[in-house]
């Protein structure tokens, strides 16, 4: 009886395990077929871009591409692959299709989460191309907006294995000034976010960072807009006054540090 009762367990161990390699087997085939049904989708996409019709059609394919990227990493690995990046950089560089050159930086932001789009990036110029339109002062408040935005995830210290931009170090001083110049003029919290996120992030990326921020008067422009806007986010609080960020104190008179952050900034992120 006890003979029986392990051959059947062993029975039962290889069903168990013949049902699970074959559900493995099925998950594994399912996920090639929509990868193989999303880059075909991509790819007409990008011949869009391409190739771009209307300023209809283009605006319609960018708020597609941005709609996928929101879905996750791997998708973003998808368009970097099938020449998303190269294509949203195109819109970008269009004269006739200005209007929807924020739409695209947008889109860059969202598919440069992962390190395979931010090499992409790198390869194709779209440092150069986002630093242009970062610094032109003739481009909207949103267009340049969405630049930094789009150098605050290139410079995430959270994307893994990400790699250095070597362009970022040759634009560095003009990029740290027109950053710096976003912040200190504009008055929109979110684009101050941005800003400051941008700036923080770079103190990771290149040691002449803080020399640029000096000449730039950075640390002035960050610690007086927060002093002077105390119901900015605690996310916001974190980007100006995080260890990153904590070697521009050497670089204003510790006075005006100790007034513009206020005792309360350190209670609300105690919390």
């Amino acid at each position: 009886m006890e003979v029986c009762n392990n051959d059947n367990d062993d029975l039962d161990r290889d069903t168990t395990r013949q049902v699970v390699q074959v559900v493995t087997a099925l998950g594994h085939a399912f996920t090639k077929l929509v990868d193989l049904m999303l880059s075909r989708e991509i790819r007409e996409m990008v011949r869009v871009l391409e190739e771009p019709g209307s300023r209809a059609g283009v605006r319609l394919v960018v708020s597609h591409l941005t709609a996928l990227g929101v879905e996750g990493g791997h998708i973003c690995r998808l368009i970097a692959s099938l020449g998303g990046v190269r294509g949203l950089l195109d819109v970008c560089l269009e004269p006739r299709l200005r209007q929807c050159r924020s739409d695209a930086l947008r889109a860059l932001a969202t598919v440069c989460c992962v390190v395979e789009g931010i090499v992409e990036l790198d390869k194709a110029g779209g440092v150069e191309v986002v630093a242009e339109v970062l610094c032109d002062i003739e481009c909207l408040e949103e267009e340049r907006s969405e630049a930094a935005g789009v150098l605050a995830q290139i410079t995430s210290p959270w994307v893994e294995n990400n790699h250095r931009l070597a362009a970022l170090h040759t634009h560095l001083d003009h990029i740290v000034a027109a950053l710096t110049d976003l912040a200190r003029h504009t008055l929109t919290p979110e684009i101050f976010l941005l800003a400051s996120a941008a700036l923080a992030n770079l103190t990771f990326l290149d040691d002449g960072c803080v020399e640029a921020m000096r000449a730039a008067g950075t640390a002035s422009v960050l610690l007086r807009a927060a002093h002077d806007n105390p119901n900015i986010s605690i996310f916001t609080k974190d980007q100006v006054s995080s260890p990153s960020n904590s070697r521009l104190h050497t670089l204003t008179d510790p006075r005006e540090s100790q007034q513009d952050f206020p005792s309360q900034w350190h209670q609300s992120r105690s919390v």
